[in-house]
C-alpha cells in the first residue's frame, strides 16, 4: 500500500519554482528505490504487510510486523536501503565512465548521498533507526528515547547550520533548509511520545511471549515513593519485569508486576506505587 503525506505536493512545486526538474524526478525514483529494498528485505524475512508512505523528505517504510522480528531481521531491513544506493553507485559510476550521459552522472551522485546520508543519526532517516536498535539493547527505553532524541536534534541543527553557510556563501540550498526543518520538527514531537512508545513495547513484548512461550525476566528493588510513569520509564522492551515495593528502611512491602502498572495507569493516573498498592488490596477484599 503507498500513503501521500499531504506535505508532499507543495514540496513538489516549491521544487519546480527554485528551478529543479529532470534531476529532481530522477533522484525521486532513487529514493522510491531505496525504500522498495526496505520492503523487499522485510518481505524475505517474513513481514507480510509493508506501507510506503511519499513524504517531503522522500519515502518511509512501515509494517504491522515488524513487532515481531528479531534484532538480526530488523538491522537487516534498516541496512536493506543504504545498502541498495552504495551498490547502484558503485554500478552507475563504472557505466558513466563509459557513457557520459547526464542521467547515469545524477544516478552515480543521487545514490551514493542517499546512501550515505541515510545513515545520519536523524529522525526519520535509516542512521537513528539503527541507532535506536543500538541504544534499546543498552539502555532502558526512556534513556535509549532520549539519546536518539537529541542526537536527531543536534543532527538537525548542524544541518540547518550547513543552510546558513549556503546562504552567506551565495550557493544556497533549498533542500538542506528544508531537510532541518522536518528533522528538528519529527524530533521535537518524539521527544514527546516517550509514555506511548514505552506501552507499546510492552505490548509487543505480549506478542513475543505468546509466539515463542517464554520471555526473560528482571526484577528490580524500588521505592514506594516512586510514581506509576517513573516505574514505566525503567522498562525496557527486551525483559519482563518484576518490581519489588521497598519501604525506607527496605523491607519489602509488595511485589508489583510490569502489566500492572500499564493498569493503574489507565485506571488512577500516575499515582505512587504506595497509593497503587493500597487501591489494589482494598480492590481484592
Amino acid at each position: 500500500m503507498i500513503k501521500i503525506s499531504k506535505y508532499f505536493i507543495p514540496y513538489i512545486l516549491i521544487m519546480f519554482m527554485v528551478g529543479f526538474h529532470k534531476s529532481f524526478f530522477i533522484s525521486l525514483f532513487w529514493v522510491f528505490i531505496h525504500e522498495f529494498s526496505h520492503a523487499l528485505m522485510a518481505k524475505l524475512v517474513g513481514v507480510k504487510k509493508v506501507e510506503i508512505k511519499i513524504t517531503p523528505i522522500g519515502f518511509s517504510m512501515t509494517g504491522d510486523e515488524f513487532k515481531d522480528i528479531s534484532f538480526a531481521k530488523e538491522v537487516a531491513i534498516v541496512i536493506a536501503g543504504p545498502a541498495a544506493n552504495i551498490i547502484m553507485s558503485v554500478i552507475f559510476y563504472f557505466i558513466y565512465k563509459n557513457y557520459h550521459f547526464d542521467i547515469f552522472e545524477i544516478s552515480m551522485k543521487t545514490n551514493l548521498v542517499l546512501g550515505s546520508f541515510n545513515l545520519l543519526p536523524a529522525l526519520p532517516l535509516d542512521g537513528s533507526r539503527l541507532l535506536n536498535l543500538y541504544l534499546q539493547r543498552k539502555y532502558t527505553c526512556k534513556r535509549a528515547h532520549k539519546i536518539k532524541v537529541n542526537t536527531s536534534m543536534i543532527t538537525g541543527i548542524l544541518i540547518f547550520s550547513c543552510f546558513i553557510f549556503s546562504i552567506f556563501n551565495n550557493t544556497l540550498n533549498i533542500s538542506l533548509g528544508l531537510l532541518s526543518f522536518f528533522i528538528i520538527n519529527i524530533s521535537y514531537k518524539e521527544k514527546g511520545r516517550i509514555v506511548y512508545i514505552i506501552i507499546g513495547d510492552i505490548m509487543k513484548k505480549k506478542i513475543k511471549f505468546l509466539k515463542n512461550r517464554c520471555i526473560e525476566n528482571k526484577s528490580l528493588s524500588i521505592s514506594y515513593k516512586y510514581t506509576l510513569l517513573e516505574t514505566l520509564s525503567l522498562i525496557d522492551k527486551n525483559k519482563y519485569y518484576t518490581f519489588l515495593v521497598l519501604e525506607d528502611d527496605m523491607k519489602v512491602i509488595d511485589i508489583v508486576y510490569e502489566q500492572e502498572i500499564i493498569e493503574g495507569l489507565k485506571g488512577y493516573g500516575n499515582i505512587t506505587l504506595d497509593e497503587y498498592i493500597i487501591i489494589r488490596n482494598s480492590n481484592k477484599l
